[in-house]
Parts: C-alpha cells; structure tokens; sequence
C-alpha cells in the first residue's frame, strides 16, 4: 500500500519561468495574450486557451525545444527529487504544460520523472 505520494506542477514551482509563456512570446506573433483574458474571466476552458495559443506556433519542435536554452529549476529541487527517491516517495509532475518541453527541461538536468501532461502533437515536426 502506498502512504503517500506528491504531485507536482512543473511552469513556475519547479521552474522558475513559465516554459509556456516563453514560447507564446518568441514564437506567436498574433495577440495570443487576450485568450488568457478569456480564461481568467471564465469565457473559455484552460483546454480551450490552450489549444488556441498553441496552435498559432508554426515552428518545428525542435525548434522550440532549442529555443528554450537553460532553464533553471527552483533552488532545491534537486534535492528534494533526491529526497523523494531515498524515502521511496513517488513524485509525479501534473502539468497543463507541454509535455515535451517538460521532458527536455528536465532532461538537461538529468531528471527522470513521470509526467502527466497533455501530450503534444505537430502538424509541423
């Protein structure tokens, strides 16, 4: 039996910039920002915005994965992954990211993970 487990989300606890954000600005020219006005007033689902958003991204994956450079994770996650493991505590990201950027951002430090995450598909790759 399982005592306990964690969940986690990913853009902005275990990193310290929203991964998403970052690829809206440097890849979406259209105004991408006024769906997120439709969201915080309760106009469009979190689903809905996001498809939207992301489906105005024309670049490959590659591209976006290279885009991102080094991002940094919050100070101690590090640990607390090890942590987790040594206390045989299951840690799983629960994100409304992009599954594979979170991949790639954790991949750069060497950290394996679930993740639970919509999964990406391209037109484009």
């Amino acid at each position: 039996m399982l005592d306990s487990i964690i969940l986690c989300d990913f853009d902005g606890t275990i990193t310290l910039e929203d991964t998403c954000v970052k690829i809206l600005r440097q890849f979406v020219e259209e105004n991408w920002e006024q769906y997120d006005t439709l969201l915080e007033n309760g106009q469009i689902s979190l689903h809905d915005c996001m498809q939207v958003q992301f489906g105005m991204i024309k670049a490959a994956k590659s591209s976006i994965v290279e885009s991102l450079g080094h991002i940094p994770l919050r100070e101690g996650f590090g640990e607390f992954v090890q942590f987790c493991n040594s206390q045989r505590i299951p840690l799983i990201i629960v994100s409304a990211g992009l599954d594979f950027v979170i991949e790639a951002v954790l991949n750069l430090h060497h950290i394996t993970l679930p993740i639970i995450a919509a999964k990406t598909s391209f037109d484009n790759a």
